[in-house]
């Protein structure tokens, strides 16, 4: 089984690389098709924007472009250093299984991509992200479907259904729900200077939520 140190350590290791890697080789998605979404959803001007295991920042370059102000996550020391390149407002090195250090109600859009696969307790993160939210505000995250090779890739996955038991219908409403091409392994273990890694499709449901006005 994969530790934290070890995911953490191997993703410092490639943020150099990462961007060109999920874009040219794993032919990764969600970083433009979500964020875009979510701005359409969001159908305003101005917004602040809570980029939960941000990486890089490939997923907030959407709302960078449309001139929101982003907030960014990470636990990679090294995917935060490559992030400190694009505009964020503030850019935080910590899990974000931990309290996240920003205010209640602050946020008009939390995402959450490409990480749900790794998170330990999702429904204490779902209600982080209530708190972190104004009322009305929206959420996007990736869910991993289920694979046969779940248990080979150390990664979570679930059914739509599996994961809305972590999602309380008193905080969130779902808006809507999109299938899509995740990610394929093995292309990023290359760049760690493994080349004979399994290749496996992993594909996602996205769940675009809106929080509650109680």
């Amino acid at each position: 089984m994969t530790s934290d140190d070890d995911r953490r350590n191997f993703y410092s290791r490639i943020a150099a690389q990462y961007d060109h890697a999920v874009v040219e080789h794993v032919r990764y998605q969600a970083h433009v098709r979500v964020p875009e979404r979510l701005i359409e959803l969001h159908a305003k001007k101005n917004a602040r924007v809570l980029d939960l295991a941000c990486g890089t920042g490939l997923g907030s370059i959407s709302f960078f472009e449309s001139g929101f102000e982003v907030v960014g996550i990470d636990y990679s020391s090294g995917m935060i250093d490559v992030a400190r390149k694009r505009p964020y407002k503030e850019l935080f090195c910590q899990s974000i299984e931990d309290d996240f250090p920003v205010a209640d109600r602050s946020f008009d859009m939390v995402t959450a991509l490409g990480v749900t696969e790794f998170v330990k307790n999702p429904a204490a993160l779902m209600h982080r992200i209530w708190q972190k939210l104004c009322p009305g505000g929206l959420c996007a995250l990736t869910i991993p479907k289920p694979t046969d090779a779940a248990q080979e890739l150390d990664i979570k996955t679930y059914t739509l259904e599996e994961f809305l038991k972590f999602v309380d219908d008193q905080e969130f409403e779902v808006i809507e729900t999109e299938e899509f091409y995740g990610w394929e392994s093995g292309h990023l273990s290359v760049l760690d200077g493994r080349t004979g890694d399994p290749h496996h499709r992993v594909d996602y449901n996205a769940l675009f939520l809106r929080k509650k006005i109680i």
